[in-house]
């Protein structure tokens, strides 16, 4: 059974949702009384079983409203402002790079660097604890009631061997 690819985004996308808190907070900046611009910051972090993430985000924006309804002279004024904003922040944070990827992708590909086989285990929906303790508690236990009783087998061979078994040299006898 093959799934679409927007099945498999909004798979991975509640997968990260599920463990995920991202906190915003926002500094609106306004001119003559209306909102010019706004910086937000997001601190994101994510975390299933072992492997967790956090980073941030800084986002200068104009305001959609008055960008859209200013006239170019004032749309070209808002887009230098936004500019130089962006080149401060680049400037005095140097660590700082520039990176639109949606904040659920860095998040899943983080925690998939340290969880190789985590986009199979979404694929397939079992990324949640519960579901996932009990697969692999399943397998364990078939295992187990495969493995162990071979073992056991094996090594009671090996401490008995069989009468059946034929010994690898014979006596010679002599007649006489």
């Amino acid at each position: 059974m093959s799934s679409t690819l927007l099945e498999q985004y909004i798979r991975l996308q509640s997968a990260i949702t599920q463990y995920a808190s991202d906190l915003r907070r926002r500094i609106y900046i306004l001119k003559d009384d209306k909102a010019f611009m706004s910086i937000s910051l997001d601190q994101a972090s994510s975390g299933i079983w072992w492997a967790s993430t956090e980073f941030c985000e800084i986002e200068p924006e104009l305001n959609e409203i008055g960008f859209t309804e200013a006239d170019a002279a004032t749309r070209a004024y808002m887009e230098t402002v936004l500019h130089r904003v962006v080149q401060d922040i680049l400037a005095r944070f140097p660590d700082i790079h520039e990176d639109l990827t949606p904040k659920y992708n860095k998040s899943f590909d983080r925690l998939e660097a340290k969880i190789p086989f985590l986009r199979a285990l979404v694929s397939v929906g079992l990324h949640d604890d519960g579901t996932a303790l009990l697969v692999f508690g399943g397998v364990l236990v078939v295992v187990g009631v495969v493995a162990v009783p071979r073992l056991l087998r094996g090594r009671r061979s090996r401490k008995h061997p069989s009468a059946s078994r034929a010994p690898l040299a014979q006596p010679h006898q002599t007649v006489g």
